[in-house]
Protein backbone atom coordinates (compact mmCIF):
# COMPACT_ATOMS: atom_id res chain seq x y z
CA UNK A 1 0.00 0.00 0.00
CA UNK A 2 1.51 3.28 -1.15
CA UNK A 3 0.64 6.52 1.20
CA UNK A 4 0.50 9.79 -0.12
CA UNK A 5 3.28 10.51 2.23
CA UNK A 6 6.98 9.96 1.65
CA UNK A 7 7.33 7.12 4.13
CA UNK A 8 11.61 7.32 3.19
CA UNK A 9 11.79 10.84 4.49
CA UNK A 10 9.58 9.97 7.85
CA UNK A 11 11.70 6.86 8.17
CA UNK A 12 15.00 8.69 8.14
CA UNK A 13 13.85 12.08 9.93
CA UNK A 14 13.24 9.26 12.91
CA UNK A 15 16.61 7.79 12.05
CA UNK A 16 18.11 11.44 12.35
CA UNK A 17 16.04 11.36 15.77
CA UNK A 18 18.25 8.62 17.09
CA UNK A 19 21.27 9.65 15.80
CA UNK A 20 21.32 12.96 17.08
CA UNK A 21 20.08 12.57 20.65
CA UNK A 22 22.47 9.06 21.23
CA UNK A 23 25.13 10.82 23.54
CA UNK A 24 22.25 11.84 25.93
CA UNK A 25 20.64 8.51 25.74
CA UNK A 26 23.85 6.40 26.65
CA UNK A 27 24.25 8.35 29.16
CA UNK A 28 20.66 7.12 31.04
CA UNK A 29 21.00 4.18 29.49
CA UNK A 30 24.30 3.97 31.57
CA UNK A 31 22.06 4.45 34.56
CA UNK A 32 19.29 2.30 34.04
CA UNK A 33 18.86 -0.99 36.06
CA UNK A 34 15.80 -2.26 34.11
CA UNK A 35 18.14 -2.78 30.55
CA UNK A 36 15.22 -2.09 29.06
CA UNK A 37 15.64 2.20 28.78
CA UNK A 38 16.78 1.68 25.20
CA UNK A 39 14.30 -0.50 23.92
CA UNK A 40 11.68 1.57 25.87
CA UNK A 41 13.08 4.61 24.11
CA UNK A 42 13.03 3.51 20.17
CA UNK A 43 9.98 2.19 20.71
CA UNK A 44 8.40 5.25 22.25
CA UNK A 45 10.35 7.57 19.21
CA UNK A 46 8.54 5.16 16.79
CA UNK A 47 5.34 5.19 18.21
CA UNK A 48 5.10 9.14 18.74
CA UNK A 49 7.02 10.20 15.44
CA UNK A 50 6.72 7.73 12.61
CA UNK A 51 3.28 6.00 13.58
CA UNK A 52 1.80 9.50 14.45
CA UNK A 53 2.97 10.89 11.00
CA UNK A 54 1.84 8.40 8.79
CA UNK A 55 -1.77 7.65 10.91
CA UNK A 56 -2.82 11.15 12.24
CA UNK A 57 -6.17 9.77 12.67
CA UNK A 58 -5.33 7.16 14.85
CA UNK A 59 -5.92 4.62 11.84
CA UNK A 60 -3.25 2.29 11.75
CA UNK A 61 -0.55 0.51 14.28
CA UNK A 62 2.92 -0.12 13.30
CA UNK A 63 4.46 -2.96 13.92
CA UNK A 64 7.22 -2.55 16.86
CA UNK A 65 10.72 -0.70 16.42
CA UNK A 66 13.56 -3.57 17.37
CA UNK A 67 12.36 -5.26 19.93
CA UNK A 68 9.72 -2.99 21.23
CA UNK A 69 9.22 -1.69 24.45
CA UNK A 70 9.21 -3.00 27.61
CA UNK A 71 7.09 -1.48 30.17
CA UNK A 72 3.70 -3.96 29.16
CA UNK A 73 3.99 -7.32 28.36
CA UNK A 74 3.34 -6.11 24.65
CA UNK A 75 6.08 -3.91 22.45
CA UNK A 76 4.15 -0.74 22.38
CA UNK A 77 4.62 1.89 24.90
CA UNK A 78 1.31 3.72 24.55
CA UNK A 79 -2.22 1.86 23.69
CA UNK A 80 -0.56 -1.79 24.39
CA UNK A 81 -3.97 -2.98 23.80
CA UNK A 82 -4.11 -1.99 20.04
CA UNK A 83 -2.33 -4.69 17.35
CA UNK A 84 -0.01 -3.54 14.33
CA UNK A 85 -2.35 -3.09 11.29
CA UNK A 86 0.83 -2.17 9.04
CA UNK A 87 4.88 -2.79 8.32
CA UNK A 88 7.63 -1.15 7.20
CA UNK A 89 8.88 -2.64 4.05
CA UNK A 90 12.35 -2.04 2.09
CA UNK A 91 13.65 -2.02 -1.28
CA UNK A 92 16.36 -1.55 -2.88
CA UNK A 93 17.47 1.70 -4.91
CA UNK A 94 19.29 -0.45 -7.31
CA UNK A 95 18.78 -3.64 -8.88
CA UNK A 96 21.15 -5.49 -5.96
CA UNK A 97 22.23 -4.19 -2.43
CA UNK A 98 24.87 -5.88 -0.35
CA UNK A 99 23.41 -7.80 2.35
CA UNK A 100 26.86 -7.45 5.17
CA UNK A 101 25.64 -9.66 7.46
CA UNK A 102 24.85 -12.35 5.34
CA UNK A 103 27.90 -11.44 2.72
CA UNK A 104 26.07 -11.25 -0.22
CA UNK A 105 24.09 -9.70 -2.90
CA UNK A 106 20.52 -9.39 -2.92
CA UNK A 107 17.76 -8.07 -5.43
CA UNK A 108 15.29 -6.36 -3.13
CA UNK A 109 12.06 -5.44 -4.92
CA UNK A 110 8.36 -4.97 -4.18
CA UNK A 111 7.71 -8.85 -5.29
CA UNK A 112 10.31 -9.58 -2.93
CA UNK A 113 10.68 -6.72 0.05
CA UNK A 114 12.59 -7.07 3.43
CA UNK A 115 10.71 -5.95 6.41
CA UNK A 116 12.51 -3.73 8.27
CA UNK A 117 13.43 -3.87 11.93
CA UNK A 118 15.83 -1.22 13.31
CA UNK A 119 18.68 1.00 12.33
CA UNK A 120 21.78 -0.52 13.58
CA UNK A 121 25.62 -0.50 13.07
CA UNK A 122 28.17 -2.88 12.02
CA UNK A 123 31.11 -4.18 14.46
CA UNK A 124 33.47 -6.64 13.93
CA UNK A 125 30.83 -8.70 11.59
CA UNK A 126 27.73 -8.27 13.50
CA UNK A 127 25.26 -5.54 13.57
CA UNK A 128 24.60 -3.55 17.25
CA UNK A 129 21.67 -0.70 17.71
CA UNK A 130 23.94 2.01 18.40
CA UNK A 131 25.40 5.35 16.47
CA UNK A 132 25.42 5.65 13.92
CA UNK A 133 22.58 3.96 12.50
CA UNK A 134 24.06 3.61 8.94
CA UNK A 135 22.43 0.37 8.58
CA UNK A 136 18.75 -1.21 8.69
CA UNK A 137 18.62 -4.41 10.77
CA UNK A 138 16.01 -6.62 8.11
CA UNK A 139 14.04 -9.50 7.66
CA UNK A 140 13.24 -11.97 5.20
CA UNK A 141 11.12 -14.95 6.82
CA UNK A 142 13.69 -15.80 9.76
CA UNK A 143 16.98 -14.48 8.29
CA UNK A 144 18.37 -12.06 9.37
CA UNK A 145 19.95 -9.03 6.92
CA UNK A 146 22.07 -5.72 7.25
CA UNK A 147 22.45 -3.77 4.44
CA UNK A 148 23.45 0.30 4.25
CA UNK A 149 20.89 2.91 4.69
CA UNK A 150 21.70 4.65 1.91
CA UNK A 151 21.01 1.41 -0.15
CA UNK A 152 17.37 1.75 0.64
CA UNK A 153 13.60 2.94 0.01
CA UNK A 154 11.08 2.40 2.42
CA UNK A 155 7.58 2.00 2.29
CA UNK A 156 4.12 1.27 4.47
CA UNK A 157 2.51 -2.14 4.01
CA UNK A 158 -1.00 -3.25 5.65
CA UNK A 159 0.24 -6.23 7.49
CA UNK A 160 -1.72 -9.62 7.11
CA UNK A 161 -3.79 -10.41 9.66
Amino acid sequence: MRLDKNVSEIVLAFRKILDKTWPEIQEFNRKDDTGAMLGDWGQSCWERTVEKVLFQNGEGVLQPYGEGGNVYDVPRISNPEKKETHQVLCIGKKKSVGDVFGKEKLEVTEKNPLVFEQFVTMKDNFYYAEHPFDYCLLKNGDKERVIKVVELDFYLDQKDS
